[in-house]
């Protein structure tokens, strides 16, 4: 499709800017809101769902409670589809620590269903989604040998796209969403190309890892990589040591190249979100990610506000609304006839 410049009214507005009061407080109160779980939702949790060789990914499965088959949402990630807010002492939900870390100047809100980066399932269910949150291979409470960013992800996002296809309350017609990781393995299983895969949603992920993550610009990210790395090992559920591979890998090698995906490959309709507020990490890759994938049908949603925030307010929600409603509901939510400057 072509990609046109928005006007000036279209134009993402910059985002606010915290002083020094301001950052500690966010960073002792970040302006989210856990909100209590609905009613009319059936949640199934660590549903087995079996791999083409034998590995058993679980999944939490929430779905309305209503009879009948619903489109459905997958993500997959390595944060732990279980390690949700939990209640403090004074009964309210206790906030993640990225979000004291990282600051989000925007007040947004999300159930304490959701796990880190994932979409809401209290959201999706009340739209009439079913939301199946899978932890990749290796971490959570799934079998196997973890390996982060490897080509296996792609294989067993296209065997679970299609197990969720085939269950009893599935309309057959299934996307994929979230943030960061969540997006980047999406790319992964829209290049492994499952026939029931109708839609993806990559929020701000990356299409280089060397590039955009290891060592943008050919020097060495000794920040968040570093700290990223670092989280996983603690989780002592991965044999490769990412820290050490990337100081030992000052040129891109065969190493690299097996953490990158052939976007080129992947045709399913996409919206993409790519933001002008995180350039150390997500912005360059997700503009290239968007330029690179054959989409027929392909939009481009930008902000220049903090990632959460933005995935989970409002005028997030409705766009991803109105291209899930048109992509796996088959509604006219008039999509088709918008450019991509019409919904930055």
């Amino acid at each position: 499709m072509t990609v046109t410049l928005p006007t000036a009214a279209q134009r993402p507005q910059k985002p606010d800017r915290a002083g020094p009061l301001q950052t500690l407080r966010l960073r002792l109160h970040p302006p989210v809101s856990i909100t209590e779980p609905p009613a009319g939702v059936v949640v199934e949790r660590d549903i087995a769902v079996p791999m083409r060789d034998g590995v058993r990914l679980r999944v939490n499965v929430f779905r309305p409670a209503q009879d009948g088959r619903f489109p459905v949402l997958v993500c997959a990630h390595p944060y732990g589809k279980d390690r949700l807010p939990q209640r403090t002492r004074s009964g309210r939900y206790r906030k993640s620590f990225q979000y004291h870390a990282m600051l989000q100047t925007t007040p947004f809100e999300h159930s304490a269903w959701t796990s880190w980066e994932a979409p809401d399932p209290a959201y999706w269910a009340s739209r009439g989604y079913v939301v199946v949150n899978a932890d990749l291979r290796g971490w959570g409470t799934s079998e196997g040998t973890a390996q982060v960013l490897s080509a296996q992800e792609g294989l067993d996002g296209h065997d679970l796209i299609e197990w969720a296809a085939a269950q009893p309350w599935s309309t057959g017609r299934v996307g994929m969403i979230g943030v960061s990781y969540l997006a980047m393995c999406q790319w992964a299983v829209a290049s492994a190309a499952p026939p029931h895969l109708a839609a993806i949603c990559p929020w701000e992920g990356l299409d280089d890892a060397y590039r955009d993550f290891g060592r943008p610009g050919g020097l060495r990210n000794d920040g968040f990589f570093r700290v990223w790395a670092f989280g996983l090992k603690a989780q002592r559920r991965m044999t490769t040591n990412l820290r050490k591979e990337q100081l030992h890998r000052p040129l891109r090698d065969d190493w690299w190249d097996e953490r990158d995906r052939d976007l080129e490959s992947i045709t399913a309709p996409a919206l993409v979100c790519a933001s002008f507020s995180d350039h150390d990490l997500h912005s360059r890759g997700t503009f290239n990610g968007f330029r690179r994938i054959n989409s027929e049908h392909k939009w481009l949603y930008t902000h220049r506000g903090p990632k959460w925030a933005t995935f989970y307010s409002p005028q997030g929600h409705a766009v991803q609304a109105q291209f899930f409603d048109h992509f796996l509901r088959n509604e006219d939510t008039g999509i088709l006839g918008r450019k991509s400057s019409e919904i930055v």
